[in-house]
């Protein structure tokens, strides 16, 4: 039996979504109610929504418009205003060089959307960006893939300062039958675009990946790959509805951590009413391990305590089960790339 891959997409995009539909007169909240979405969800900066909910809100959406281009104008929006808002995509802009920038979007891009996984190869000269579409048909759904398309054309460019294009853009779909269409992409894309290719990817030139982004700041850097890491590896608890277990653990870790005690899985078990032994065998039913969730956890705190300034470093690394502040700091610069103090450092000057 195939097991059903569930897909979820950020709140942020779906508010994209509702600013597209409103700039093109559509009611979002009567395309919300067709879909039987509520969208007081959308309050929840960390809320996720069911990849299937996006894909049924914009197809209700794009009936309603008469916008001929949905994709294209909704990628457009995407690479506008989603760095205002974005982890990923403020990550992105802060990467040294382009290469770094792609990186950057493969490692993290579920923070953002699980819909899509980007990838990209280095083929000589050629290098061909695109990503792996088993949660989704682009092809019944040939809009989203220009979106796709469009919205990391467009940041390619913003991050370089319009010094990197594609060579080539290629869609797994049919040519538009309307000619007016068809020029429509080659005057927004400006280089040759192919329909009815094996894969939709965009082709660049492999010594473009040098490119550096001029207005990088390193240290913000910094900081948010290490939100990033969080974001990843700790993901909300509406987010963890298939992996029940997983949820629970971490939730009694941080209650263990909020009354003062140490969390281990002796004791994480027990509160369960498991065995040691069930519990490991839960977890890795699950794909995880009880100590990865113990160092996510301990990451998750030890950023949110270090940011606030209220506690010093030493009584961080007590709380958190250090015996030796130094462990932590060992342990900190291993999750982050810098100690404690650089850290606070850092977020002060932002």
């Amino acid at each position: 039996m195939t097991r059903q891959i569930r897909t979820t997409v950020s709140a942020l995009m779906i508010r994209l979504l509702k600013t597209y539909a409103e700039s093109k007169g559509v009611d979002f909240n009567k395309a919300a109610a067709r879909c039987h979405f509520n969208p007081d969800v959308l309050e929840s900066s960390r809320a996720r929504i069911p990849g299937e909910m996006f894909k049924t809100l914009w197809q209700v959406i794009q009936s309603k418009t008469r916008d001929p281009h949905p994709g294209i104008n909704f990628g457009r929006l995407m690479a506008e205003h989603y760095p205002a808002g974005s982890v990923l995509f403020t990550l992105m802009l802060n990467s040294p060089t382009i290469e770094n920038a792609l990186e950057v979007l493969v490692r993290y891009h579920r923070i953002m959307s699980d819909l899509i996984q980007p990838q990209f190869e280095i083929k000589g000269d050629l290098t061909h960006l695109f990503w792996d579409t088993r949660p989704i048909d682009f092809k019944d759904n040939p809009q989203l893939s220009e979106a796709v398309v469009c919205t990391y054309h467009t940041l390619l460019r913003r991050m370089s300062r319009d010094r990197v294009r594609a060579v080539k853009i290629c869609f797994a779909h049919s040519k538009p039958t309307d000619p007016d269409t068809a020029a429509a992409f080659k005057k927004i894309f400006k280089v040759p675009v192919c329909f009815g290719e094996p894969v939709s990817q965009l082709i660049l030139n492999t010594r473009d990946l040098e490119t550096p982004i001029d207005l990088a700041d390193s240290s913000l850097y910094q900081i948010l790959e290490a939100h990033a890491e969080t974001l990843v590896r700790v993901p909300p608890e509406h987010a963890l509805a298939d992996r029940p277990w997983t949820r629970k653990v971490l939730a009694r870790i941080r209650h263990q951590f909020a009354q003062g005690r140490v969390a281990t899985i002796g004791s994480t078990a027990r509160e369960l009413a498991l065995s040691t032994r069930a519990l490991q065998e839960r977890l890795k039913q699950e794909s995880t391990r009880f100590r990865d969730l113990l160092q996510a956890v301990r990451k998750e705190l030890a950023m949110h305590h270090l940011s606030r300034r209220e506690l010093s470093i030493c009584d961080i690394a007590f709380m958190l089960g250090y015996s030796e502040q130094s462990a932590f700091n060992h342990a900190f610069k291993r999750w982050t790339g810098q100690s404690p103090r650089s850290f606070i450092r850092q977020a002060a000057s932002t």
